[in-house]
């Protein structure tokens, strides 16, 4: 897995903190070898363990899903490095290497400021309300 895919875990850390949720395609999950503790990058695993072994490992994408529509996107290069800028009506510019972790860090400053949106959950659609209007495959 590309690293530069998902935010960092020190970010994954402070989106946690913050009781920031949503579903993520992937997580940093702390693993215990030689006694000595470590956090790898993973998909998220599909059995439970313990929430204080998973952070979510949220992509671009997923936390974009999280921004209000009146965030902004950007892209400047300094040298060598180009940098992902975002932010919204009232925000600062959050720039960083890493277009997950700039994102992040607006939505974390959204949160502060209590003006973040509810996180998109993905949960499968209610079929019986979606099929009140119809009987009989027919329109009521």
């Amino acid at each position: 897995m590309n690293e530069r895919n998902y935010i960092s875990l020190q970010i994954a850390k402070r989106v946690h903190e913050a009781g920031i949720k949503g579903e993520s395609e992937a997580s940093w999950v702390y693993r215990i070898r030689n006694n000595e503790g470590f956090y790898i990058l993973m998909p998220t695993p599909s059995f439970s363990l313990s929430l204080s072994n998973i952070l979510p490992a949220y992509t671009f994408t997923e936390i974009w899903e999280m921004l209000p529509d009146t965030a902004v996107l950007g892209k400047w290069k300094e040298g060598d490095l180009e940098y992902t800028s975002i932010y919204c009506e009232g925000s600062k510019d959050f720039d960083n290497p890493n277009p997950a972790d700039a994102a992040a860090e607006l939505l974390l400053w959204l949160t502060k400021e209590g003006s973040a949106p509810k996180p998109i959950e993905k949960t499968p659609p209610d079929y019986d309300s979606l099929c009140d209007d119809w009987q009989g495959g027919r329109p009521r």
